[in-house]
C-alpha cells in the first residue's frame, strides 16, 4: 500500500511505529524486516522514520540506524518519577535514554547512518510535570544526545483508564 501511494505521489515517505507485541526486540525485528523489504526488494531510497521501541536491544537499534533516514525513541515524560506515573513497565534510563545514547554513538562513528537525525516526543500534561521540568529535560536532550527535534503532544486521557480524570 505504501509503495502504491508513493508511486502516485500521495506520500513522500514512511513513518513506521508499532505497539509492542511480545517483546520490544521481537517487534522491532518485524519493523526492521519491513524496512529491509522496502529498501532491498523494492529499492526504495526515500525517507523512512523508524520508531525505536523502548527496551529494544542494541542489535535492533544498530539495524534501525542502518536502514532509517530518521529514528526516534519517545521519552513521554521529563523525569523517571513522571514516567513512573504513566507506566510501571518503562525505565527511563534503561529503556529510553540508553537507546538514544546508542544512536548517538553509532551515528558519531558513521556519518551515513540516520542522515535526518534522531528525535523524541514528550506527552505534556499527564504526569504533573512543570514547564521547568520539560525545559530542563529538553535542553539536556539537545545538549547531551544531540537530538534534531523534541516534539510535544498534549495529553488526552482515555475513558476508563486510570488516567481518565487528568
Amino acid at each position: 500500500l505504501f509503495l502504491e501511494l508513493y508511486e502516485k505521489r500521495l506520500v513522500q515517505g514512511l513513518f513506521l511505529s508499532s505497539g509492542i507485541a511480545g517483546s520490544a526486540s521481537r517487534t522491532m525485528e518485524s519493523m526492521i524486516k519491513t524496512v529491509e523489504i522496502l529498501r532491498h526488494r523494492y529499492e526504495f531510497r526515500g525517507y523512512v522514520h523508524l520508531k525505536i521501541l523502548p527496551g529494544a536491544s542494541l542489535d535492533c537499534v544498530a539495524e534501525a540506524c542502518k536502514l532509517a533516514s530518521r529514528v526516534s525513541v519517545n521519552i513521554e515524560a521529563p523525569t523517571a518519577q513522571h514516567l513512573a506515573r504513566l507506566s510501571s513497565r518503562k525505565n527511563l534510563h534503561e529503556d529510553i535514554l540508553e537507546p538514544m545514547r546508542w544512536v548517538k554513538r553509532l551515528t558519531a562513528t558513521n556519518e551515513n547512518l540516520v542522515p535526518s537525525g534522531q528525535t523524541t516526543q514528550l506527552v505534556v500534561g499527564a504526569a504533573g510535570e512543570t514547564d521547568r521540568d520539560i525545559l530542563h529535560t529538553t535542553a539536556a536532550l539537545y545538549r547531551e544526545i544531540g537530538l534534531r527535534r523534541v516534539y510535544f503532544s498534549a495529553f488526552h486521557p482515555i475513558a476508563g483508564s486510570r488516567l481518565e480524570g487528568l
